[in-house]
């Protein structure tokens, strides 16, 4: 199994569980700004992936996707 794989698996785990412990604790005004931080950082590396993927339909099919079943499931 690579390494990488592990890595997000045991930081995204990792997060969780500060988040969870340490969430109710920050003021607003940090939830915002760590929110809309990493929303940009994601949207970046994002179209940093699109710009080099040669299947694009199948991001785009998968960002639909993800965007419905979000919705569904109440994110």
């Amino acid at each position: 199994m690579p390494v990488g794989i592990l890595t997000d698996v045991i930081i995204t785990l990792t997060g969780g569980i500060i988040g969870c412990l340490l969430g109710a604790r920050l003021p607003e005004a940090w939830k915002k700004t760590l929110n809309d931080t990493l929303g940009i950082a994601a949207i970046a590396m994002g179209i940093v992936l699109i710009v080099r993927v040669e299947n694009l339909s199948a991001v785009i099919l998968s960002l639909l996707l993800g965007c419905a079943i979000g919705q569904l499931i109440g994110l």
